[in-house]
């Protein structure tokens, strides 16, 4: 009962009942009266993140909170964090865990001690963190106007590709109205980028060195397909056209 002791926020009289309220939410009611060197190491992670919930934190820190649990409590724990950010709490987890990475609402990448491009990270999983870094470095943004196309490509070797962060890309020819929306990868050296356009809000895009990306995506050495993912033929969305085309 430290911790409430310390920030003076709950009763002396209130205190005793709600220390055994947390240890009871993260299974640990009938150990109340046990020393931590009498219980196991993931019982005793289990009761700090019952501490870090004594004084009913706005926002929560919790470093690799499940690493010494086993897989039932440490869905515990996480359904625990679920309902704290329900009733509009923050949670920081940091993990190497993947599966608990999943979980979470938004996920930052750090590699060697800097924050990888959020939307780099999303659209290249799995790659190695190193090489996500130098990509983010290597990424220019470039912003589209409504109705503006990709802009034009004359060197083939020194063509960027696209990587569509925010608004919508629209096809004016094979695929007339088909949105793309955020995390499309898009080749404008293949024909099908051709008609390409932003859309009513305009698009946000990242532009990455062809040479990094190929062997991020294919790191055989097959052909890159012009777009991810590929829109479905007959599929159409809204009544946007690019200048000069007739609605």
């Amino acid at each position: 009962m430290l911790p409430m002791d310390f920030c003076n926020i709950y009763s002396p009289a209130s205190r005793e009942s709600r220390a055994l309220d947390l240890l009871k939410r993260v299974g640990l009611e009938g150990l109340a009266h046990k020393l931590p060197g009498a219980v196991a190491g993931g019982q005793q992670q289990s009761a700090a993140v019952a501490r870090a919930l004594a004084n009913d934190p706005p926002i929560l820190v919790a470093d690799e909170p499940t690493g010494n649990l086993d897989s039932r409590t440490a869905e515990q724990v996480m359904g625990i964090f679920a309902e704290l950010v329900e009733q509009g709490k923050t949670v920081v987890m940091v993990t190497h865990d993947q599966a608990l990475a999943r979980h979470t609402s938004r996920t930052l990448l750090i590699s060697d001690g800097e924050l990888v491009n959020e939307a780099v990270a999303a659209a290249f999983p799995g790659q190695a963190h190193s090489a996500l870094l130098r990509l983010s470095k290597l990424a220019s943004p470039l912003h589209l106007l409504p109705a503006a196309h990709l802009p034009d490509t004359h060197s083939p070797v020194a063509a960027p590709l696209y990587l569509l962060t925010g608004g919508e890309l629209f096809y004016s020819d094979k695929y007339p109205g088909f949105p793309l929306g955020s995390g499309a990868i898009v080749d404008p050296l293949a024909g099908l980028q051709v008609g390409l356009f932003a859309g009513l809000s305009g698009a946000d895009l990242l532009s990455l060195p062809r040479a990094e990306v190929l062997p991020l995506l294919y790191p055989a050495g097959d052909s890159l397909p012009p777009v991810f993912p590929l829109p479905e033929s007959g599929q159409a969305h809204g009544d946007l056209h690019p200048p000069g085309r007739n609605s």
